[in-house]
């Protein structure tokens, strides 16, 4: 295009629109947000593993006993419950 057609209309009624010179910081900030928020949904879910497995774990051994005895089992439950709740649930 010609220097001068574009030099001429330079100045002219420009639609309303401005040109956002700090639209790479914004997307630089955006782009913090969420790596921050995936790094705690990741801690968020290796806490989860940690309080599930154990019990998983426990539950495989000795596979060919068909009883198990699990003294206090409901408030060691609920314990574990509310640990993951405090997890699955924070705002």
């Amino acid at each position: 295009m010609d220097k001068k057609i574009l030099k001429e209309y330079e100045d002219s009624f420009d639609f309303g629109f401005t040109i956002e010179d700090d639209l790479e910081e914004k997307l630089d900030n955006l782009h913090g947000q969420y790596v921050d928020e995936v790094s705690s949904l990741k801690a968020d879910i290796q806490n989860l593993e940690k309080l599930i497995m154990p019990l998983l774990v426990n539950l495989m051994k000795n596979p060919d006993k068909p009883t198990i005895k699990w003294p206090n089992r409901k408030e060691q439950i609920e314990q574990q419950i509310e640990k993951i709740l405090a997890i699955t649930r924070k705002k």
